[in-house]
């Protein structure tokens, strides 16, 4: 029966709008019910029934359907338009491609939006108070002192504070070595803040002070101001320098030296002075020679002799 075809074409369509929605509907569509026929969607494709040569009424119980038959040849039954699942796919696939091309267009755009509000970073506040200690990122500041400068830098302690670095020097702490910081070891700074630290350039050079002909009170008073250790010696005078003034520096002035290091003043010793004693003349001896060639001394002639003296 067409009644019974069209139900069953019914329940059998792909899309499920066009299909029967509930099998209440279903048995009312087989029952061909004024329900049924209501329940039928719009889109549904009725059945023509075959045309036959004799006229045949057809009781269905609930329903009275007559079809007439008309004279002439017989013609087969045109059959029912189904839908083509080919062009339902088609319809499927533009369907989910439409889709995939919005889910791609949601995730560009939602990139592209995330992308913006990263990498453009936070306006700048409009008040001109500094922001508080809970806004903004704080650092512990370490001791430096005692530390290669260039291992602070290594550390990567420049990235997080900005370093200024100013050079003095020191006979204590060696060259490159950190000898004080601005900040406080232990303080809690916010990153990027300002820290000095200062750097050991070595002893100190300079060149040794001319102090020649100078006292030496005054010449300890220059080398010791440098910080120099001093020690003193004396030359011979000759009486043609005043006493007590410098004659002579070891190293020589000019020369480059460091803080601490120990020089040689040499001064002019006072000039020695001696007593003459009265010269004496010692006598010498003289020899006579007579022809006998007996000698005498000279005491032996001064002497008469026993017979000398007795003559008047």
């Amino acid at each position: 029966p067409a009644y019974v075809i069209n139900a069953l074409i019914n329940a059998l369509q792909i899309l499920p709008s066009e299909r029967t929605g509930s099998i209440e509907q279903f048995r009312a569509e087989l029952s061909a019910s004024p329900g049924a026929v209501e329940a039928v969607p719009e889109n549904a494709i009725p059945y023509t029934p075959p045309k036959t040569e004799d006229s045949v009424k057809i009781f269905v119980p609930g329903a009275d359907i007559a079809s007439s038959a008309v004279s002439g040849e017989h013609e087969p039954p045109e059959p029912p338009r189904r839908p083509d699942p080919d062009e339902d796919g088609r319809k499927s696939g533009a369907a989910l491609k439409v889709v995939l091309v919005l889910l791609i267009a949601i995730i560009l755009v939602g990139g592209g939006a995330f992308a913006w509000f990263y990498f453009s970073g936070k306006e700048e506040p409009t008040t001109t108070e500094a922001p508080t200690t809970t806004q903004a990122q704080l650092i512990t500041v370490p001791g430096f002192v005692g530390v290669p400068y260039q291992t602070v830098l290594d550390n990567g302690w420049a990235d997080r504070l900005k370093i200024e670095m100013s050079e003095a020097p020191s006979s204590t702490v060696s060259a490159g070595y950190v000898i004080s910081q601005s900040v406080q070891e232990g303080t809690s700074v916010e990153f990027g803040s300002t820290i000095v630290l200062v750097v050991s350039s070595g002893p100190e050079t300079f060149e040794m002070p001319d102090v020649l002909d100078m006292t030496l009170a005054k010449a300890q008073e220059i080398l010791g101001a440098k910080a120099l250790n001093i020690e003193t010696s004396t030359k011979y005078n000759d009486g043609t320098h005043v006493a007590g003034t410098v004659a002579e520096t070891l190293p020589a002035a000019g020369t480059v030296i460091t803080v601490g290091d120990t020089v040689t003043v040499v001064v002019w010793a006072d000039v020695e002075t001696t007593t003459e004693e009265p010269t004496t003349i010692a006598p010498v001896p003289l020899t006579i020679i007579d022809d006998e060639d007996d000698a005498t001394t000279t005491e032996e002639a001064d002497e008469p002799s026993d017979e000398e003296s007795v003559q008047p």
